[in-house]
């Protein structure tokens, strides 16, 4: 917890980090720009069942994402 004064941080290493060369990361910034503007909200909802490992995996990719303030428990 961060209080004042009292701040300190240590960064961890991130061996699987992607780093793209200036043409490749273009490329990749587009095909997601031209991804995102495909996708739209729908209220209308599938009777189709959802497996349990795409569940699974959901759950797991939001377990990544900081928490309010960056402070993981």
């Amino acid at each position: 917890m961060y209080r004042k004064g009292e701040a300190s941080h240590q960064a961890l290493p991130l061996p699987d980090r992607v780093q793209l060369d200036e043409t490749e990361a273009e490329a990749a910034a587009l095909r997601f720009l031209a991804f995102m503007k495909r996708r739209h909200s729908v209220r209308d909802y599938s009777s189709r069942a959802v497996p349990k490992s795409v569940i699974a995996a959901c759950i797991a990719a939001a377990g990544t994402v900081p928490s309010g303030a960056n402070h993981q428990p």
